[in-house]
């Protein structure tokens, strides 16, 4: 497991690479807000229970793995995969493809979700 305050040097020196792997777990506590210039073309985190999903709107193509086994997500539930869905459509962002995989947290309502939300 990498020390927080590790992990939070290599994301914040790291931003703006084109793409970014990081295979590693960190603490259940860890907290971590990306600035707003934090932008990659391919970001891929293992262990992406920390992430707050509108921090990486700048970012081409996301995908977050559910690596240390959580059972609780700050992402994996309707009302906030329903805001970023919404905040995504309407927004002048570079996120094109995001893949979640929160096992095992489980997502509930996924139809709320995407109940009355416009097209993009």
């Amino acid at each position: 497991m990498i020390p927080p305050v590790h992990y939070k040097l290599i994301l914040d020196l790291w931003s703006g690479v084109s793409e970014f792997y990081l295979f590693c777990q960190v603490p259940s506590n860890f907290q971590y807000r990306a600035p707003p210039d934090f932008k990659m073309e391919k970001f891929h985190i293992y262990d992406g229970h920390w992430i707050h999903l509108e921090d990486i709107m700048n970012c081409k193509e996301v995908t977050i793995f559910n690596n240390s086994n959580q059972v609780w997500l700050r992402w994996a539930n309707a009302e906030v995969l329903r805001g970023f869905t919404q905040k995504w459509i309407e927004a002048d962002c570079q996120l094109e493809h995001i893949k979640l995989h929160s096992y095992p947290a489980e997502i509930n309502n996924i139809g709320e979700i995407f109940s009355g939300l416009g097209e993009r």
